[in-house]
């Protein structure tokens, strides 16, 4: 790459809330029937309740007025079937409902799906031995059209709701506030500190967040950490974006994880032959007591200290002139100079042997060509297997094929890096298994070899990128 005679400004800001309006009266104007903060809850009906096993009880229950809530910390833990992060939380949640017992109660609520759905959710989910019980045995689903008005959903789903033990209502925040750290502040009377989930004002993708619109910048690197003003805490991003005017290409991450950053920076450093590779980042910290705190942060840890910690703002402007590569090579600089100064930590890419999953053709015979357009269809019942559904792949590269079907699937059943060994650019048709029916990479060797094809075992140099002490 040239060398650019160009100054590198890393600018640190201080973001204050802009605008006529504030968060709070945003709130009240954009849901005049939501619950005002500190107001005392009156009435909360549960319209049902569904236990760990998939059962409903109907009821016209009133939550906030059952006696046997007075004087607890209640917490509504808001979530759907399809968000897997706020499932991942039910254990946490649980663990919460065993350490504060009768001093706290938390049920889990769902003001999008009707009973019956969640119900059959769970009950499909429980009848696989390889899949522990989604919905912890001492936690509760409750469904309720009152709690959607009250509580309306604002930004993503996967929030949390603490009413107090006077009945007044506390807050609304990100699930990752619902902490023992928190809950016990609140017991001991502390003022308490929590992301709030509110409305935000909109972000153009269009235009620069932090560089001024109307001055003529070609080069500019802006940072700064965890910004809980104008930004959601759930994060946005602009990739590659070109501003023919102004001859410049722009990248824009706000409130966004660390690790999501350097994966997206280093993301042309990975070969495509590379379909599955659940952890990039290798530590490489001695202090034990900082490589768990990098750990919990650069792993998404489920607690609000280290969901700050773990998140940074960056934009990046340079002259449309130099290549993406070239610019994202910039951008790798910018961010290492960045982490250098505020986490005392260095990043670079690192090769290691490691043993992965290797995609093979052992039998090319049993392949099915196919020249016509990529299609995909999914939820397939097959005649010879009632109980399972299946995916066809008509017309796929071989390596393309098992990437998609990878990035449906829960990793953790793989547990290894997944690579294209075959070298194949041919295009075929291939049935694989629903990722929820298959418990381990045996299962799935069983639906590829139908196909000539096989997942073995085999040492490969693999890329990295090392985050280590300076």
């Amino acid at each position: 790459m040239k060398h650019l005679n160009i100054k590198l400004i890393i600018c640190l800001f201080i973001i204050m809330q802009i605008g006529n309006l504030s968060s709070a009266q945003l709130y009240k104007k954009s849901y005049p029937s939501a619950l005002k903060f500190n107001e005392i809850i009156s009435q909360i009906y549960v319209e049902s309740i569904i236990d760990h096993n998939g059962n409903i009880e109907k009821s016209n229950d009133v939550l906030a007025k059952e006696s046997k809530l007075k004087g607890k910390l209640i917490i509504l833990d808001f979530w759907s079937t399809t968000c897997g992060t706020c499932i991942n939380g039910f254990p946490r949640m649980s663990e919460l409902q065993k350490e504060f017992g009768d001093s706290l109660q938390i049920y889990l609520v769902n003001t999008i799906e009707n009973d019956d759905k969640i119900s059959k959710w769970i009950k499909n989910l429980n009848s696989k031995s390889y899949v522990r019980k989604v919905i912890p045995q001492n936690l509760k689903i409750i469904t309720s059209k009152k709690l959607a008005t009250l509580f309306p959903l604002v930004n993503e789903i996967g929030y949390s709701v603490w009413i107090g033990k006077d009945g007044k209502f506390l807050f609304r925040g990100i699930s990752e506030n619902t902490n023992s750290q928190k809950v016990r502040e609140y017991f001991r009377g502390s003022t308490l500190k929590f992301i709030e989930d509110k409305p935000y004002y909109r972000i153009d993708a269009d235009k620069p967040f932090f560089a001024k619109e109307n001055r003529k910048i070609q080069y500019n690197s802006t940072f700064t950490d965890f910004l809980d003003t104008l930004i959601s805490p759930y994060g946005f991003y602009a990739r590659n974006v070109v501003d023919s005017t102004k001859g410049t290409r722009r990248y824009t991450f706000l409130n966004l994880w660390i690790q999501d950053v350097l994966s997206e920076l280093y993301a042309n450093n990975f070969p495509k032959k590379i379909l599955l590779m659940p952890q990039k980042l290798e530590l490489n910290i001695k202090d034990s007591i900082r490589r768990s705190i990098y750990e919990k942060s650069i792993q998404k840890e489920d607690n609000d200290e280290t969901y700050v910690n773990a998140r940074i703002c960056y934009e990046h402007i340079s002259p449309v002139s130099i290549s993406d590569n070239d610019s994202r090579d910039l951008m790798k600089e910018d961010l290492n100079n960045y982490l250098r100064n505020t986490r005392k930590i260095k990043v670079q890419q690192i090769q290691k042997n490691i043993t992965c999953y290797q995609l093979v053709i052992f039998d090319k015979s049993k392949l099915k060509p196919n020249t016509d357009n990529a299609t995909w269809i999914s939820a397939v019942k097959p005649n010879d297997r009632p109980d399972k559904m299946e995916y066809a792949y008509k017309g796929f590269e071989l390596g393309e094929m098992l990437r998609l079907y990878l990035l449906q699937a829960d990793y953790k059943r793989i547990n290894k890096i997944v690579v294209d060994g075959t070298l194949d650019k041919g295009k075929y048709d291939v049935v694989l298994p629903s990722s929820g029916y298959i418990k381990d990479i045996n299962e799935l060797n069983n639906y590829l070899k139908v196909s000539g094809l096989m997942l073995i075992e085999k040492e490969l140099e693999i890329p990295f990128i090392e985050i280590s002490d300076i």
